[in-house]
């Protein structure tokens, strides 16, 4: 089994690894939000198809960390969290284009709104009160 060691500042944080076919990924990620980055191990066991996507712990970084990462071949590795694909029948596939059909509507709504002219002001008249 090929394997990938990740270390951070010299500290074994997690091996991951794919018994058959599949890819292992690690990456990091900034939050536009903040000063907030992360990292994350992923993979995807592609001896089934479709494969199952798969996740080991993950944490925050802070600047200046040192990650390291060594290919291993070993017996073993941490075990991941695995997620079994996503069901791709007829019905689950047109589930899935309904609810992203929504969020796009969504966002055209939320452009139309900002595109949107701004609406001329129009003096009020005021009326006499009868008495």
């Amino acid at each position: 089994m090929l394997c990938i060691e990740l270390r951070r500042n010299g500290t074994r944080l997690v091996t991951a690894g794919q018994p058959d076919k599949g890819s292992v990924c690690v990456y990091f990620v900034a939050d536009n939000r903040g000063p907030v980055l992360r990292f994350n191990l992923v993979g995807v066991d592609a001896s089934s198809a479709p494969g199952s996507h798969m996740e080991w712990p993950g944490g925050d970084v802070e600047v200046g960390d040192e990650f390291t990462i060594r290919f291993l071949k070993g017996d073993s590795a941490d075990p991941p969290d695995v997620f079994p694909p996503p069901p791709n029948t007829k019905a689950e596939r047109r589930r899935r284009r309904v609810a992203w059909l929504g969020k796009l509507e969504k966002q055209v709504r939320d452009l139309r709104k900002e595109l949107r002219p701004p609406r001329p002001r129009t003096k009020t008249r005021r009326t006499k009160r009868r008495s």
